[in-house]
């Protein structure tokens, strides 16, 4: 933290959709100010007005808001001032990129698809300095290498899709970066991040605003980039402040309610688990060597690319009335895992998955077909990650709700309405909300909507796929008290997949950790949290950020387990053939070479 005059000084903002004057301020009286060096994070839900404030300050209001008051004074290189909110479309865009820049939350929206990634980059300098190609691709295959691309080159040539979330995100810094702005606006910069990338992306930011002594403001809902990141912290809720100062204060000694609010609703994996009782051995769905093979993307010219083995041996067992979670980063074989267990997919041949119901008949899902795979999917059903896109938009509540119990003949329509109300109390929404469509409610509702219909056709298994991750953290809680609620209520069983394990921590009984399709490590909650022992199972514990500034990121074992299972330390490390699960302790299994 820097004792300068402040960079930014944001004076009583106020933002309103329509006519000042006419419309309600969605932002209103907002004050903060940030120095050159400094981290201030802004924090708060969704709808709080975070995004529209930094948006405001880089002139990227959508179309029909506006400032309606106050000012943004922000010190220029030649250490004149100007206000932000009355600068000229032309003065702003020769501030953008060159003095003031901005991180958005989600890189392929952010990326053109048309375009390499290098040559996004290097538009930025072509725009704002009079530089030669080549120096200006030297400038930009720099700045890959300083945001960590392991192939620069590549990368240079690269276009988005053909990147990870993680490398999309980098590129997106670096052009944040690439003409050495004096502020960075990083507006949810890891929310689609898996936890060892986003604390990898974390560590990233750190160090460019260490070593550029640039001024970063932190567009966050996440207390625990917080506490790893920021200096100081402003607290936003319906467009207003509701609590500000250095980050240490405000996280230890709250004084706002809804402060306090936000760092109990916060995930956090706690240092004892409780230890849960034994489920009886009565498993409701049964997996055995399971494999998912892909076949490579054909081309235009030349032989295709070789098949992709996105599952490897797997097998796992679900109980009755258990909560399994399988979790694991982007492309560790998770999801595919939920595609073959809902027969979305049929796995490769050889491999065993049974369905046992509450009527004791075994079920061989993967050669079920016809009446049969439809009677299997009115016992097991899916919550999707996003409920934005699982949920149609030109469909009424009344609609979505019915629809699998009209697809399956079951009830007449009057018991289909009265089904429809009574589930949508069970989810704490009112029946009286069934004639709208899905635009009309929050994300958090949404997915209590999108539970609802899983619940229609009341189903023995419940798979959820990422179901929180796209949600505030007080949202995130609500919705988790709402599946252990349903859970005891019902007898459901759940297949729970995540990449957060502080989320886990809370729902689980046992926990699969998944890597390049293959199960590293398994067993009883209390045991994996308690006593990790493969170094990939520790990288994930170590990359979960904590609401606790005593608590920091541990890098260094972030990096010793993330990397290619050929760098892992012996004996869990292996090129080519995966060594077995061997059992450590009674019910804990780890994938290690045998001793």
């Amino acid at each position: 933290m820097t004792a300068d005059a402040p960079l930014l000084s944001v004076e009583d903002m106020s933002i309103c959709f329509g006519r000042p004057g006419i419309s309600t301020n969605v932002v209103d009286g907002v004050s903060f100010t940030v120095s050159p060096g400094e981290v201030v994070a802004v924090v708060g839900e969704s709808g709080s007005g975070k995004t529209l404030t930094g948006k405001a300050l880089m002139g990227l209001l959508p179309r029909g808001a506006g400032v309606s008051g106050g000012r943004a004074m922000f010190r220029s290189g030649k250490g004149g001032h100007c206000d932000l909110f009355r600068c000229t479309r032309r003065e702003l865009r020769a501030l953008r990129g060159t003095s003031i820049s901005m991180i958005f939350q989600e890189p392929m929206s952010a990326l053109s698809p048309l375009h390499t990634v290098g040559d996004q980059v290097e538009e930025m300098l072509r725009v704002h300095e009079s530089i030669s190609g080549s120096a200006c691709k030297g400038r930009v295959l720099d700045m890959f290498g300083e945001v960590g691309f392991p192939d620069p080159e590549r990368a240079w040539r690269a276009y988005p899709f053909e990147l990870s979330g993680g490398l999309r995100q980098r590129a997106v810094i670096a052009m944040a970066m690439i003409a050495n702005p004096r502020l960075v606006i990083a507006d949810e910069p890891t929310t689609a991040l898996d936890v060892t990338t986003q604390a990898q992306v974390l560590d990233l930011i750190t160090r460019l605003q260490r070593d550029h002594r640039m001024a970063v403001i932190m567009i966050t809902h996440d207390l625990g980039v917080v506490a790893n990141m920021a200096d100081r912290v402003v607290v936003m809720r319906r467009g207003r402040i509701m609590e500000a100062g250095p980050v240490r204060e405000v996280l230890h000694q709250p004084g706002h309610a809804y402060t306090r609010a936000l760092i109990e609703a916060a995930p956090h994996v706690p240092d004892t688990m409780p230890t849960r009782t034994p489920m009886p051995d009565d498993a409701i769905v049964t997996v055995r060597n399971l494999n998912k093979t892909y076949p490579g993307r054909s081309r235009s010219f030349g032989p295709p690319d070789p098949p992709v083995q996105a599952l490897a041996d797997f097998s796992l067992a679900v109980g009755r009335g258990e909560t399994v979670a399988v979790v694991g980063e982007s492309g560790s074989g998770k999801s595919t895992v939920a595609k073959l267990m809902l027969r979305a997919e049929c796995p490769d041949p050889g491999g065993v998955m049974t369905f046992r119901g509450r009527d004791g008949v075994v079920l061989d899902i993967p050669s079920l077909k016809g009446g049969e795979l439809d009677a299997f999917r009115r016992k097991a059903q899916m919550v999707f990650q996003d409920p934005y896109a699982a949920l149609s938009p030109r469909m009424s509540v009344m609609d979505i709700l019915t629809e699998p119990l009209l697809i399956h003949g079951i009830c007449s329509r009057k018991e289909r309405k009265d089904r429809a109300a009574n589930l949508m109390r069970r989810v704490g929404l009112a029946p009286s909300h069934l004639g709208r469509f899905p635009h009309a409610f929050s994300g958090g509702q949404r997915q209590r909507i999108a539970i609802a219909r899983a619940l229609a056709l009341q189903p023995e298994l419940l798979v959820c796929d990422e179901p929180t991750s796209a949600l505030d953290v007080s949202v995130q809680a609500e919705v988790l008290d709402l599946l252990e609620e349903l859970k005891e209520e019902m007898g459901l069983s759940y297949l729970f997949i995540s990449h957060d394990l502080a989320v886990v921590a809370r729902l689980a009984d046992r926990v699969a950790v998944m890597r390049r399709g293959h199960v590293v490590e398994e067993g009883p909650a209390e045991t994996v949290f308690g006593d990790p022992r493969h170094p990939y199972t520790k990288a994930l514990m170590a990359a979960s950020p904590d609401p606790d500034c005593n608590q920091k990121l541990d890098l260094k074992l972030v990096a010793a387990g993330a990397g290619k299972p050929e760098s892992w330390p012996e004996p869990f490390a292996y090129s080519g053939t995966a060594p077995p699960l061997v059992e450590v302790t009674p019910g804990h299994r780890v994938r290690r070479q045998a001793a």
